[in-house]
């Protein structure tokens, strides 16, 4: 496979796959020290998905010679990535469209590509008139194509400046059957992530007369496979964006826009309507992990069981050091390598109370 020279996205690119997954369980047993009686194999795709399987890519855009370019920025200097190995066809052939059609002039910073939606994010306070033919870049596999204005577009992709849908869609149905935007966080290997939904759903058995509170719900993926079993939810998010994909994903949740820092005394409201038997928690935290009113939430209105799907193995560790200080129990912790070639990997923890 050819991967650009200079590109540092994927950190085992070079060795072979199961040296990487090695790489990756010695840094597990690194980061979670004194756990590894609970750490389960790492949990894989086929074969054949080890390759072309990002469908979600955030990239500077830069124009060179007259032309756009994307991929990475290093030391001020773009990494072209639209022929790199482990994205997959449709997002390489949309970005080399783009590339094609896009005049130089426009105030372009960054493309973002979500399966099969598109956001050209523009360093502007409005999204500039385009008159281009969007049935050719289409012609990718796109279905939605979007222009965002980011007037301080930099460390920060999105904004909550103008959305406007250029063409096409304004959302699409995924591989997990539910909606997701432009702007969605979603999982690189859709198998891999109903896996790690199918296993906090069997470990929480969610069912009527029960509540589950899915906190960080993003677009509701996991907030839908909650209330389809039966339980009555509430979800809560930051993004309004992610909130208006969630409503359509799981209609019968409760959903609350704020941080879950802000949100405890409601979260801790609807919990109280259940018995501590009957009380169920998802959470999905950013790489900084739950946040400390959330931890002083679950210690004081305790949950029957709890699934934590966590980005970042160290703030994990930590996390769950405080839960068992107040009286949890981490009965499991599934690995996940959502990411193949890099050094990343994702944990599911299950705990009780």
């Amino acid at each position: 496979m050819r991967c650009a020279p200079d590109c540092r996205g994927c950190r085992y690119i070079h060795l072979t796959y199961q040296e990487g997954l090695r790489l990756k369980e010695e840094w597990l047993g690194r980061a979670l020290p004194g756990r590894t009686g609970f750490i389960s194999p790492i949990r894989t795709p086929g074969p054949d998905r080890l390759w072309g399987y990002r469908e979600r890519v955030r990239l500077h855009a830069a124009v060179v010679d007259r032309r756009w370019r994307f991929g990475m920025m290093r030391q001020d200097r773009l990494i072209p990535l639209e022929d790199c190995p482990v994205q997959s066809p449709r997002v390489n052939r949309t970005l080399r469209l783009l590339s094609e059609s896009l005049p130089p002039e426009l105030p372009l910073a960054f493309v973002a590509v979500t399966f099969a939606q598109v956001a050209l994010v523009f360093k502007s306070r409005g999204v500039p008139h385009l008159d281009i033919e969007w049935s050719k870049v289409a012609q990718a596999g796109c279905r939605g194509i979007w222009g965002h204005a980011n007037p301080v577009a930099g460390r920060r992709i999105f904004s909550r400046g103008e959305w406007r849908l250029l063409w096409g869609e304004e959302r699409s149905l995924g591989d997990l059957g539910t909606f997701y935007g432009p702007w969605s966080f979603t999982q690189q290997i859709p198998e891999l992530h109903r896996d790690s939904i199918d296993e906090a759903v069997r470990f929480l058995s969610p069912g009527v007369g029960l509540g589950a509170a899915d906190l960080y719900c993003g677009d509701g993926v996991s907030l839908r496979a909650l209330s389809s079993a039966g339980a009555e939810t509430l979800g809560v998010e930051i993004s309004g964006l992610a909130l208006r994909m969630a409503k359509l994903n799981s209609p019968s949740s409760k959903l609350l826009q704020g941080t879950c820092a802000q949100r405890t005394p409601q979260i801790g409201l609807f919990m109280s309507r259940f018995q501590e038997n009957q009380r169920l928690a998802y959470v999905n935290p950013p790489r900084s992990g739950l946040e400390a009113e959330v931890v002083d939430l679950l210690g004081t209105t305790k949950v029957r069981r709890l699934a934590y799907l966590s980005c970042s193995a160290g703030t994990l560790n930590r996390d769950l050091d405080m839960l068992e200080a107040r009286g949890y129990r981490c009965r499991k912790i599934i690995p996940y390598d959502f990411f193949p070639w890099t050094d990343h990997v994702e944990c599911l923890a299950l705990l009780d109370g």
